[in-house]
């Protein structure tokens, strides 16, 4: 488990804490865990998989055992599940020098850098797959140095969207730059697809880039992938809807 603090499960309504007996196969003992709204259930299906079926029914019929039973079926019923599901998310938080605190709800699957070139100066976080690079998404994290309340708003981030992407039409099949609306909790901010003309041997042919306003924050992103459909585009707009900023 990296950095359990700052990794929460997420779409969880309320906090549950329940307890559990792990058995260990090796002398047949059990392990008291608390779980509670940080738990990390990898663990939990970790231990339940090290049992092997001679141990696993000599044990079933303690009370012990069947109150793991039940509480794994609690866990997953209320969508606190296994972290390696489909679809699985958690919301990663990123300290913001002087900006508290960027939480966004990112797949479990993916891996994340954090590239800051200097100190105080806008950091980017790089997401990309648990394996392989079938996509990149780069999230560059922005301010108004000078305090502008509506740095950020509506209009200028269609208006920084728009003229991003028509600096890129002279090296894209499309002719033209398509906005669409990118609806986050507090703001709308906008994005385009666009195509490379002749990507060179290793180089990403499909790009989506886009930017939204979050409190006081902008954040700027690029989406990079191979196969048009990508699965990885719906997940990096989703990223930017969701995204909340907090004081902490």
């Amino acid at each position: 488990m990296n950095n359990t603090n700052n990794i929460h499960r997420a779409n969880m309504k309320y906090p549950i804490y329940l307890c559990a007996f792990l058995i260990r196969e090796n002398d047949q003992s059990c392990i008291f865990c608390p779980l509670d709204d940080i738990f990390c259930s990898k663990m939990l299906l970790y231990y339940l998989s090290q049992i092997s079926q001679e141990v696993f029914m000599k044990v079933a019929q303690q009370k012990e055992f069947a109150l793991i039973f039940v509480m794994v079926l609690i866990v997953t019923f209320f969508g606190i599940g296994i972290v390696d599901g489909a679809g699985q998310k958690a919301i990663r938080k990123f300290p913001i020098p002087e900006h508290g605190t960027l939480e966004l709800n990112v797949p479990i699957s993916w891996k994340v850098e954090v590239h800051k070139p200097q100190e105080k100066m806008p950091p980017t976080l790089i997401f990309k797959p648990a394996s392989g690079d079938d996509f990149q998404v780069l999230v560059t994290i922005l301010w108004s140095n000078k305090g502008e309340p509506d740095f950020n708003s509506q209009s200028k981030v269609r208006a920084f969207v728009e003229k991003d992407g028509q600096k890129l039409l002279p090296n894209t099949v499309e002719t033209k730059i398509l906005l669409q609306e990118i609806k986050g909790v507090n703001n709308i901010g906008y994005y385009f697809s666009v195509t490379d003309k002749a990507p060179n041997p290793g180089e990403y042919r499909y790009m989506n880039r886009g930017a939204i306003g979050v409190g006081n924050l902008l954040l700027n992103a690029t989406i990079l992938h191979r196969v048009k459909e990508s699965e990885s585009v719906k997940d990096a707009l989703s990223i930017l809807r969701e995204a909340n900023q907090s004081s902490k």
